[in-house]
């Protein structure tokens, strides 16, 4: 986790340094479609890793229901 974090605090603090070089330039819109690229890319891997999760109340539906058919 330590180095988790070591890399989270690298990178929020680069953000408003690249941004700055890019108002500077005049292209702060590629602030802007960066963020939300990299947003969007976040939430759909968020989506897929977590797509095909059950609730723990859906597993102990299945189990009883398992429980039962196997005691028929």
């Amino acid at each position: 986790m330590g180095a988790i974090n070591v890399v989270k605090t690298a990178s929020q603090s680069l953000g408003p340094a690249i941004t700055g070089i890019l108002v500077g330039k005049n292209l702060f819109w590629v602030a802007f479609l960066t963020a939300g690229t990299l947003k969007a890319t976040y939430d759909i891997g968020m989506l897929l890793v977590f797509a095909g999760h059950k609730t723990r109340e859906e597993q102990m539906q299945e189990e009883r229901a398992a429980e039962t058919d196997g005691g028929a």
